[in-house]
C-alpha cells in the first residue's frame, strides 16, 4: 500500500528515546496511534544509478537511487548499447539487436531472467542464455580496454519505486 495522510501513524514502546533526565517516553500502542499532522508524499522517481555486468555468468547488477519494486522489473524495456551509440534513439522489439558491421549494436532484452534482491535498491538480474550470447555476438559489453563500452537506456514504464 502506498503511504497517505490517512494511513500514516505512529507507534511505538517507551524505549523510543529517554529524556535529559533518563525518563523513557510513555509508549503509545496501536489503540492510541497517533496521525501524521502533515504529510508529503514521495515524489522523487528513482533512477538507475548504475550497474555492471558480469558477461561470463550473465548477471547484470542494478542500483537504483531509492527503493524500487522488483515485481515491477521489466527487462524486455532494457536496451543495451555500445559507446559508439549510446546516443542514438533506437527502437527495438523484444529480444532483437541491430549491428552496423562495426560493432556499435544495440540490443533490447527478450524480457526473460529473473532478478531478485535483499536490499530494494540493489538488484542481480541474470539473463537468458539467448539474451547473453546476442549481446556477445553483437559485440556489447566486451570491450574494457576503452573503459568499458556498455550502456542501458530504457523506457518510464521499466519499474515502479517500492510500494506501488
Amino acid at each position: 500500500a502506498v503511504a497517505s495522510s490517512s494511513s500514516t501513524y505512529l507507534v511505538h514502546d517507551n524505549a523510543l528515546v529517554t529524556d535529559m533526565n533518563g525518563n523513557e517516553a510513555a509508549a503509545i500502542g496501536n489503540h492510541q496511534a497517533v496521525p501524521v499532522s502533515t504529510f508529503t508524499p514521495d515524489s522523487t522517481s528513482p533512477t538507475l544509478s548504475n550497474f555492471t555486468m558480469d558477461m561470463n555468468n550473465g548477471l547484470m547488477l542494478l542500483t537504483f537511487s531509492e527503493a524500487v519494486n522488483v515485481t515491477t522489473l521489466r527487462l524486455s524495456e532494457f536496451v543495451f548499447k555500445n559507446c559508439i551509440e549510446s546516443n542514438a534513439t533506437l527502437s527495438f522489439e523484444s529480444g532483437s539487436g541491430s549491428d552496423t558491421g562495426t560493432g556499435a549494436g544495440s540490443y533490447r532484452l527478450s524480457g526473460g531472467g529473473d532478478c531478485t534482491g535483499e536490499e530494494k535498491t540493489r538488484f542481480t538480474c541474470a539473463l537468458p542464455l539467448s539474451d547473453l550470447n546476442e549481446i556477445k555476438r553483437l559485440l556489447i559489453c566486451t570491450n574494457n580496454q576503452r573503459g568499458g563500452d556498455c550502456y542501458v537506456t530504457f523506457d518510464g514504464g521499466a519499474y515502479k519505486r517500492h510500494g506501488q
